[in-house]
């Protein structure tokens, strides 16, 4: 009787560490769909009144962009308009000054929750917001890759101890029979030697 050795085939046969198998595989999908980056654009423009704001809310890192600011006021001299900047918090971070028919530029670099305020504005405030920003659409699949990465490997690892169990229970099976054969054999032997030498 030829003895068997352990097979990885067989072992990647024992259902559970293929059902292992297939969990990992699909965490791996999940892992390198977590991680796929997109780029995002946005264009915004209007008129701000006197007191009036809009705000820049991108929870997303790698944000580039430009406010394009440009002041019509009355046509009377000495016409300006107050611009402040703030962060999240409201707190001003900058501020500038239009005269009529000035333009201002104001770039956006990593500025999250940025709020820009038209402040003792007679006139109209036209803003020009574009921007982009770096945002991870399935990110939120980093947690389920987590789990089913280790519940794939649970399984590989309990169907891989089965199959050791098992393997193990056949090979004392394989070596009872083999002991029992042989002694079958050395008894016919024993006997026959007897009968010879009887006769």
């Amino acid at each position: 009787m030829g003895e068997k050795t352990l097979s990885v085939i067989e072992i990647l046969k024992h259902p559970k560490v293929k059902l292992g198998i297939i969990c990992l595989v699909i965490a791996l999908l999940m892992g390198f769909s977590s991680i796929y980056v997109t780029r995002d654009d946005s264009k915004e423009s209007g008129t701000l009144d006197s007191r009036q704001s809009i705000a820049l809310e991108i929870a997303e890192p790698g944000l580039e962009g430009e406010l394009k600011l440009s002041y019509v006021g009355p046509e009377e001299d000495g016409s300006e308009a107050s611009i402040e900047i703030l962060d999240r918090e409201e707190i001003i971070i900058q501020s500038d000054t239009l005269e009529h028919g000035e333009n201002l530029s104001v770039n956006l670099e990593s500025q999250m929750d940025t709020i820009f305020r038209a402040d003792n504005n007679p006139g109209k405030l036209n803003y020009n917001l574009s921007y982009s920003y770096t945002r991870y659409p399935f990110r939120i699949l980093s947690i389920p890759t987590l789990f089913m990465t280790m519940i794939g490997f649970l399984f590989v690892f309990k169907g891989y101890k089965e199959y050791l169990d098992e393997y193990l229970i056949k090979r004392r099976k394989e070596s009872r029979l083999e002991s029992a054969e042989k002694d079958d054999e050395k008894e016919i032997d024993f006997m026959g030697i007897e009968e010879s030498e009887e006769s």
